[in-house]
């Protein structure tokens, strides 16, 4: 027998309490507090994108965002990718259903269950919308004040309730800044090293060539990087197969026990129903998106919402915090002007290397075709390492064909429930009587 426990609801409407009191009327976010924090963090993003561009093409180009978005793509059109993603999520909603509601869609009883539980999930739904759904946006703006928090003392080091955290936070993005320009200026001589007048003459002819040889590097690389994608995305669903619907595909029988699995889940999701009021959707989502809000606050301020006097406590670090990020404003200028900074600095050591960068052509030229063989060699590698695979033939994509998915529904309901019992502990499923 199992059971949506109506005792275990009640526990968890309980929980919420206090909420109104803490998160109500009564505590007023400081106005521009969050728009402050925003463009500081938008700064300090353009900053570090600065700071970090590639100075050459070579080893890095595999990780480069041409190539990640030139496997992206080739990745989307892929008929194998697709269908190795669509196992993935099969058995990934076989493993969620199990975990989260007790309910083996693999299972001759599945029927059964589901008759059982439809009603159950309906009532719990009522219960969803007495939760205080009102406060939801109050909580998702303090979520994403304390993200932006969280972020900023990560990457600035600094502790924003410290008197001087934003000069110090400026010196820092200053030594960045002349740390980044002196890396560049050494790059530059060493650029030049051992030019001659021979090379001089024969710098723009070698420059095309770099640049020829450049592309090819990042196509090699832009290939490397769509065959590491589908090794990842063949170990994810060999792996969620394993676990979901417990088949290994490398064994002898594998693929046909895959397609039994599959058959049979797909005969169980075929008649799970799905049809519930929009309102109890709406309140399902919006509990959903408050339990994480509440575990952000807790994680990224320090301060549980749900907890008797937090109010004053959110009060006060709002307050400190407003304070805080009033003497930001050179700090973003600083970190603003960083892009043209940078931007410079790489333009001026350009400009420089194309006056005559014969042999310092050559050599990057060199480094750009031992790029791209070493591309293409770990591309081969890959390919024919992933090649063993029976996930890789035409025989997964035609029995996965017609396979009904799990509904929606059902989905996040086994995400509810596994999220109440991470953030309470509470286990709002019960095998056994009913209590």
């Amino acid at each position: 027998m199992i059971c949506i426990c109506y005792k275990r609801q009640q526990e968890l409407l309980a929980r919420f309490a206090y909420l109104p009191s803490n998160v109500g009327p009564g505590l007023v976010i400081p106005p521009g507090l969050l728009s402050a924090l925003n463009s500081l963090g938008s700064a300090l993003a353009g900053a570090n994108a600065a700071l970090s561009v590639p100075l050459a093409m070579g080893a890095n180009a595999a990780a480069s965002p041409a190539a990640q978005a030139a496997a992206a793509a080739a990745a989307s059109g892929n008929a194998q990718a697709q269908a190795l993603a669509q196992l993935a999520a099969a058995a990934s909603a076989a493993a969620s259903m199990n975990a989260g509601l007790g309910l083996n869609m693999l299972s001759p009883g599945a029927g059964g269950m589901i008759g059982s539980l439809w009603p159950m999930i309906a009532e719990l739904l009522k219960q969803l919308a007495l939760l205080p759904l009102q406060l939801l946006a109050k909580l998702l703006e303090l979520a994403k004040l304390g993200e932006l928090v969280e972020k900023l003392q990560d990457l600035l080091d600094v502790d924003l309730e410290a008197p001087d955290w934003a000069k110090d936070a400026a010196k820092k993005v200053g030594e960045a800044l002349d740390e980044a320009k002196d890396n560049i200026a050494k790059a530059l001589a060493a650029a030049q090293e051992g030019l001659d007048d021979a090379a001089k003459a024969a710098g723009d002819a070698l420059a095309k060539l770099l640049a020829q040889l450049q592309a090819n590097a990042l196509a090699q690389a832009a290939a490397q990087a769509s065959a590491m994608a589908q090794e990842q995305a063949l170990a994810a669903a060999t792996a969620a197969a394993q676990v979901g619907l417990g088949v290994n595909v490398a064994l002898p029988g594998g693929m046909a026990a895959l397609a039994q699995q599959l058959a049979t889940m797909g005969a169980t999701a075929g008649g799970m129903p799905s049809a519930l009021d929009p309102l109890a959707m709406a309140a399902l989502l919006a509990a959903m998106q408050m339990l994480a809000a509440i575990e952000t606050i807790k994680r990224t301020l320090g301060i549980d919402p749900l907890a008797p006097g937090a109010g004053a406590a959110l009060s006060s670090l709002l307050n400190s915090l407003a304070s805080a990020l009033s003497q930001a404003l050179p700090l973003t200028a600083a970190l603003a002007a960083v892009p043209a900074a940078m931007t410079a600095a790489l333009g001026g050591a350009a400009a420089a290397g194309l006056g005559g960068s014969g042999a310092a052509g050559a050599g990057a030229a060199a480094g750009a075709g031992a790029g791209a063989s070493a591309g293409a060699a770990a591309a081969a590698g890959l390919s024919a390492g992933g090649a063993a695979s029976p996930l890789l033939g035409p025989a997964l994509a035609q029995m996965l064909a017609g396979v009904p998915g799990v509904p929606l529904p059902w989905l996040l309901v086994a995400a509810f429930a596994k999220q109440v019992e991470s953030c309470f502990g509470i286990q709002l499923i019960a095998h056994g009587p009913c209590e």
